[in-house]
């Protein structure tokens, strides 16, 4: 069974969209989403920008991978795109490989 894992995408994705990945939707909620490749060495996270959202939605991506022993997490870029373009982005990863993982660093990171 798939676990529960946080999502901007939530109720944003075209029939077109959902038709790429229906298993990933079934993971979908409100908020961010997480990405990591077949390694599960990068990391993707991809939140939206609530300043923006309103008016003309903008999220953030955040490339990265956590550190071991509690170390901070190494970013290695961020983006600030249009939720179109983000959207975009997510499901290229997808098709990919890149899989939906719990929160990698940050608050909501398990230690």
């Amino acid at each position: 069974m798939l676990k529960k894992i946080k999502c901007w995408l939530y109720g944003r994705l075209t029939r077109a969209e959902q038709a790429v990945s229906p298993s990933v939707l079934a993971i979908w909620s409100v908020g961010e989403g997480w990405l990591t490749d077949s390694k599960r060495y990068w990391t993707y996270r991809f939140h939206r920008d609530d300043r923006s959202w309103a008016q003309d939605p903008r999220v953030f991506v955040d490339q990265g991978r956590g550190m071991p022993n509690g170390e901070p997490a190494l970013l290695k870029s961020r983006r600030y795109l249009r939720d179109a373009e983000a959207r975009k982005l997510w499901l290229e990863l997808v098709r990919k490989g890149w899989a939906p993982t719990p929160p990698v660093w940050g608050s909501d990171a398990e230690p």
